[in-house]
């Protein structure tokens, strides 16, 4: 795929590529798209004509209009496809909310709350059974939530004056599971295996963390792999 301002472009992945469809979207400047591997179920996920929705495509059968739905009130900030194509996840420039959404209807799912004040999220990914989201932003955290089992993720106990003025605030889901990333650098993150989260940093740095049965997470690896402004 070649992703522009306002277009994207799907190729073969052959010696010599092929342009197959051309789509157009809403201005992108992030370059957001997600195309599922699933060889049954091959989806493209792409901004839509306005800000905040989002087009799934299905490559299978292009000419069928494709499958729009409202995500966000504000500008997207980051679209993942799960391996399977069958779930989907998004995230606004707020950041405050992440929402997990049924491919084949366009039906939520889940809607996850990160927190309470705005942050960029750098990425989302699903685990290999997409029971598991992380997510990681640049507050310096990763957060892990559970996608199908919701009564694994934590709930406030507010007081009743709370709960009466705030009741979707209070009613949200929050992460079950939360990694500190020393000096909050840009990250990308990812399951590995042992109940483990994967970051790399765009410092130079990698992380491990291993998460225990109670919600909590122990850094078991780091290492730093570049060195900038070092001298050679």
């Amino acid at each position: 795929m070649v992703v522009l301002d306002t277009l994207v472009k799907v190729f073969t992945f052959t010696s010599t590529p092929t342009q197959l469809h051309v789509f157009d979207t809403s201005s992108n400047p992030r370059g957001l798209c997600s195309l599922s591997p699933s060889s049954t179920n091959s989806l493209l996920a792409l901004p839509g004509p306005r800000p905040g929705h989002l087009h799934l495509v299905d490559l299978a059968t292009t000419d069928a209009a494709p499958l729009a739905i409202a995500a966000h009130d504000s500008t997207l900030a980051c679209i993942t496809l799960n391996t399977q194509g069958t779930r989907l996840a998004t995230a606004s420039n707020k950041g405050t909310l992440v929402r997990v959404w049924d491919t084949a209807s366009g039906g939520l799912i889940a809607e996850l709350r990160r927190g309470t004040q705005p942050a960029a999220i750098n990425c989302i990914n699903f685990s290999p059974d997409s029971s598991l989201i992380c997510v990681a932003s640049d507050h310096g955290t990763i957060h892990v939530f559970a996608v199908t089992d919701g009564t694994r993720n934590r709930q406030l106990q507010p007081g009743l004056a709370a709960a009466t003025f705030l009741p979707k605030y209070f009613s949200s889901e929050w992460s079950f599971a939360r990694m500190e990333v020393p000096g909050g650098s840009r990250c990308l993150c990812a399951f590995g295996q042992d109940n483990s989260v994967i970051a790399v940093c765009a410092d130079g740095s990698y992380y491990r963390f291993v998460m225990d049965s109670k919600g909590g997470a122990t850094k078991e690896v780091y290492e730093q792999f570049l060195q900038f402004g070092s001298k050679s």
